[in-house]
């Protein structure tokens, strides 16, 4: 188990930490109940039916939802955009290489950067949905 855990970025500034206790019980895509580990340090989890991977135990959406109405939650990620650049630069030439009109979706896209790069690098369209 992950348990409670404060993340130390590059920057040195703390981002939030969680308590990893909200165990699933059924894929929240397919709603299947059998699940095979693929890490056990991570706690990461694929459902047996439609191979969707998760983290289980996960941090509650009270716990997320806390976090993102913190003011100084993304001054960390901000101070790290330069290395997101490169990794999303690289992320996006593997995407390249699946060729035009693939579709590309974004969970948990943060502050929109990665799609902010894929458009002006492929004129991507998206949108970033969030509900308040």
């Amino acid at each position: 188990m992950l348990g409670s855990r404060p993340v130390l970025s590059s920057s040195g500034s703390v981002t939030p930490s969680f308590a990893f206790d909200e165990e699933i019980a059924a894929c929240d895509l397919c709603g299947g109940r059998d699940f095979a580990i693929l890490s056990s340090a991570a706690n990461v989890r694929a459902c047996v039916r439609c191979g969707y991977r998760f983290v289980s135990p996960r941090p509650s959406q009270a716990q997320i939802a806390a976090s993102y109405s913190d003011p100084s939650f993304y001054s960390g990620w901000i101070d790290d955009d330069a290395g997101r650049q490169r990794m999303w630069s690289g992320r996006l030439d593997l995407l390249h290489r699946v060729g035009a009109g693939a579709r590309v979706i974004d969970v948990g896209a943060g502050i929109g950067t990665f799609l902010a790069m894929g458009r002006d690098r492929y004129g991507w369209h998206g949108i970033v949905m969030v509900s308040i």
